[in-house]
């Protein structure tokens, strides 16, 4: 019996991609930032940066990934406010890093050192919905190690194209494929276009980002009207 096939993944186009990120009522809270280089030798590295007013203040937060061309994490780091909770490398067939305490960010923090599969990734993996194929019902079984946890806990992931859907923007039809990454009963909904740029994020309670012509940094105004 022949192994079941997985369906390739391409790199999602790459630059810097600016988003508003506006509440579930639609007002403005934040901004983020997403840049996508292609490395020498191949494979993406990544750097996102999200800022938004929230209730009770600010959240501020810099992740960064670099995959190989094998799509197999390479490095990963965490931070909120400007302190770094937790980053890592792979060395083999293991994961080895550090996970700061919040309430400590500058002390030395807790060695991390566990098994890292072939497909495992951090969260942000998600820019890969926007590499896999645009057909509906093609679906990546991966793995993920959250940012969050210090990418200790490895859980299984899916990318799933859900299909073609047309969104409404600036007054014209903006055709996009919707994709999902499944987290169990946690799901990530986002949408592509056909040049493969990430056009839309849906932060479920959070609120929705959605991809800018312009930057859009201004967004983020904390204590402001």
């Amino acid at each position: 019996m022949q192994p079941e096939r997985v369906p390739p993944i391409v790199s999602p186009k790459t630059g810097e991609f600016w988003y508003r990120f506006d509440d579930p009522k639609g007002k403005p809270i934040g901004f983020g930032r997403l840049v996508m280089t292609r490395p020498p030798k191949g494979g993406l590295s990544v750097t996102w940066e999200n800022k938004q007013i929230c209730e009770g203040g600010t959240y501020e937060e810099d992740r960064t990934l670099v995959l190989d061309s094998r799509w197999r994490m390479l490095s990963a780091s965490h931070s909120e406010d400007g302190k770094i909770l937790a980053e890592g490398r792979r060395e083999g067939s293991r994961w080895i890093g550090v996970s700061k305490d919040r309430t400590n960010p500058e002390g030395p923090g807790e060695k991390v050192d566990i098994p890292l599969t072939e497909d495992a990734a951090s969260a942000m993996q998600f820019v890969l919905l926007a590499g896999i194929p645009l057909e509906s019902g093609v679906s990546i079984p991966r793995t993920e190690h959250n940012d969050f946890n210090a990418y200790r806990q490895p859980y299984p992931v899916t990318l799933r194209c859900l299909g073609p859907e047309t969104l409404q923007g600036e007054g014209r039809d903006l055709p996009t494929f919707h994709m999902a990454l499944e987290r169990g009963q946690n799901i990530l909904n986002l949408w592509v276009n056909a040049q493969r740029e990430i056009v839309k994020i849906d932060w479920g309670e959070i609120g929705m980002m959605v991809l800018s012509l312009s930057p859009t940094r201004h967004l983020f105004r904390p204590g402001g009207p």
